[in-house]
């Protein structure tokens, strides 16, 4: 039985279809890879052009960089089937879409698509992480006399591309709820250290700040906000998750938030109340503290420890980025832009225009062939993306 959960309708295992010679076995919907041991290299045959590496940069043929198989952890002496035409309706990222999207943080990418594999990750987000940025067209606004690019996405949090754009959703959102409201503070919650898993830390921080939300002295104080989640580790590298809140209501005597934090967790003290700007400089607080925490969802040491990101990828599986809560529960952080053009039209893919001739380009796919030199000449050096995030 498969990890995740996921079962194709011609699943077998391999002791009923044993590949004959080097070139491996058929199954019934065509040629099938063979996945060996969880977090080890993709079994495929000799003769295939598949591989586990996301580098765009790593082979100069023109066979797709990016691949859409999984692996998947599986009972001892036991090797599992999947056939390699799933998900077959999105095209394997080209190495021009994945360089244009992904070379600011290449290396990190990688190191996010070998933990996924390690966590058994499901087929359908190993397979839509690993073609984010595929079928990229550019396209062009009369309105705005500008271009932007459009592709396939993966909205994974660990994305960094995706986060980002997450993260100006929500910016605007927030910017917009906040708008015509007062009384607006940071709060920020967490749990005292202790030696356990961290689904574990996370669950009993969200059940007492549920806990705390239905308390008479919070009902009298707030009347609605958006909870954000971080997740650091200790200096004795223990679980250290906060919860960032953006709250609306009265003023919050700090140490009667401390003692109602106390009563509902039975350890824990530590908050902080800050109250936020009513003038300009508002905007530029809460644009800040978005990105920071929407765009950064584990802390660098977690990052590059294998076994901790292993942990943080399991514990986070099906858990929200955020919670609204109160009078802002039916805000919406994750809507477009409503003041973007809506004349939006395609000028050409990616791919095309750059191995087009110039001879061969109107004056419009000239003008977007300029843009996308342009995007990938502000990408060329070396950019601290590629790093993790800092901490502070």
């Amino acid at each position: 039985m498969l990890d995740n959960g996921f079962v194709p309708d011609d699943f077998e295992p391999l002791t009923t279809r044993r590949p004959s010679g080097g070139h491996g076995p058929a199954g019934p919907s065509g040629p099938v890879a063979v996945l060996d041991a969880p977090g080890s290299c993709l079994g495929v045959p000799p003769s295939s052009t598949f591989s586990t590496s996301l580098d765009p940069l790593e082979s100069k043929s023109h066979r797709p960089s990016i691949v859409p198989l999984a692996m998947v952890s599986y009972p001892e002496d036991q090797r599992y089937l999947i056939p390699s035409t799933e998900f077959a309706d999105t095209p394997a990222t080209s190495e021009l879409e994945a360089t244009f999207r992904h070379s600011g943080w290449a290396a990190r990418r990688q190191g996010i698509w070998s933990a996924l594999l390690r966590s058994g990750a499901s087929v359908n987000r190993l397979d839509s992480f690993a073609k984010c940025g595929s079928m990229t067209r550019v396209e062009y606004s009369l309105t705005a006399d500008d271009f932007r690019a459009k592709g396939s996405y993966c909205h994974d949090r660990f994305c960094v591309p995706c986060a980002r754009e997450k993260a100006a959703r929500t910016m605007r959102a927030l910017l917009a709820a906040c708008a015509d409201k007062t009384g607006l503070r940071f709060v920020t919650l967490t749990l005292r250290h202790r030696r356990a898993p961290l689904a574990e830390v996370l669950r009993r921080l969200r059940e007492c700040f549920t806990l705390l939300r239905r308390r008479k002295w919070w009902i009298e104080h707030v009347r609605g906000g958006v909870a954000i989640l971080e997740v650091k580790l200790s200096k004795h590298g223990l679980w250290h998750p906060h919860l960032h809140i953006i709250t609306e209501g009265r003023y919050m005597p700090q140490p009667e938030l401390a003692a109602q934090w106390l009563a509902v967790t039975g350890d824990s003290s530590v908050v902080d109340i800050r109250a936020i700007d009513t003038g300009p400089n508002g905007a530029h607080q809460i644009s800040k503290y978005v990105t920071k925490y929407v765009t950064k969802p584990c802390s660098s040491d977690i990052e590059n420890n294998p076994a901790l990101l292993d942990e943080f990828i399991l514990a986070l599986k099906g858990q929200r980025q955020y919670d609204r809560f109160g009078t802002w529960r039916k805000v919406d952080l994750d809507a477009d832009d409503p003041t973007s053009p809506n004349d939006w039209e395609t000028v050409g893919g990616l791919d095309s225009l750059l191995d087009a001739r110039p001879s061969d380009l109107t004056p419009l796919e000239l003008r977007a062939l300029s843009w996308i030199r342009a995007r990938f000449a502000s990408r060329a050096s070396p950019s601290p993306e590629d790093s993790p995030p800092p901490d502070s």
